[in-house]
């Protein structure tokens, strides 16, 4: 199940976390995140109890965006143990299954 991280939770529900997290920076109004968001969600429920799916709005959760130098949408990045194992920004679906399979 997702969870959704704001400046005050990111670094209990996802630095803190002791299953790898996807982090996926989107916008009500980013077209490509929509396009996007249910692939990830089906990621998630292939990965149960592997992973977790963070979801961060831009334009709520700004300390996050900047700390991380959120610049392009959407952006996912996969923490595991608090550090960041790799940064993908596009909605290609294909490089982040190819990421969890090789992380996860």
């Amino acid at each position: 199940m997702s969870i959704y991280c704001d400046d005050e939770s990111f670094a209990a529900k996802v630095l803190k976390s002791t299953t790898p997290v996807l982090v996926f920076f989107t916008a009500e109004w980013c077209g490509p995140c929509k396009a996007i968001a249910p692939r990830l969600h089906m990621l998630e429920d292939f990965y149960i109890a592997r992973l977790e799916l963070c979801i961060v709005d831009v334009d709520i959760s700004q300390s996050i965006v900047a700390q991380y130098s959120i610049l392009a949408m959407p952006t996912v990045i996969l923490f595991k143990d608090g550090n960041i194992i790799t940064r993908i920004e596009g909605a290609d679906v294909e490089k982040i299954k190819s990421t969890l399979a090789a992380n996860l």
